[in-house]
């Protein structure tokens, strides 16, 4: 339990980062999906996810730590973005809780996929290609049509572009 813990004390400048709107909706979510993604790619989430899952559903008392401590703050901090950019009207007005979930889950889902469980080898996916499919699928679905938006590129993907 106390690794969970330790993780999120670890991780408090990365879910301050995440709860932060960046630029408009569209940008906002692409870099929220990019920084999460980097947290899975490089920052052990994936090893964290799949021990609080596997763990926590044999245990509660994992479950008990796992959730306040690892999950709850991810879904919260992407449900800070999300409801900002509803407060100004970039994003439709729904529950940012459910719209942070539908955001998350296939994130999360895929990881554990394709890198915890090894399903690369056996089931290759292009992660990329899947998460600015999610992101142009996400933005079309929440956006109030508000603001001109390059779906699926996050603010460093598109410095990076010639």
């Amino acid at each position: 339990a106390a690794v969970f813990a330790d993780a999120r004390q670890g991780g408090a400048e990365e879910l301050r980062a995440a709860a932060a709107p960046a630029a408009r909706f569209a940008h906002s979510v692409a870099d929220l999906v990019a920084h999460v993604a980097g947290g899975f790619r490089h920052g052990g989430l994936d090893r964290l996810h799949a021990v609080g899952l596997s763990e926590g559903f044999a245990d509660p008392a994992v479950a008990r730590a796992y959730l306040p401590d690892t999950l709850e703050p991810t879904l919260e901090a992407a449900g800070a973005r999300l409801q900002a950019h509803i407060a100004r009207g970039e994003m439709r007005d729904v529950p940012a809780r459910a719209a942070a979930l539908a955001l998350l889950s296939p994130i999360v889902l895929i990881f554990l996929h394709q890198q915890a469980l090894n399903g690369r080898r056996s089931h290759p996916t292009d992660i990329d290609a899947l998460l600015k499919a999610h992101i142009e699928g996400f933005v079309r679905g929440y956006a109030t049509g508000t603001e001109p938006e390059e779906a699926g590129k996050s603010d460093t993907a598109r410095r990076q572009a010639p």
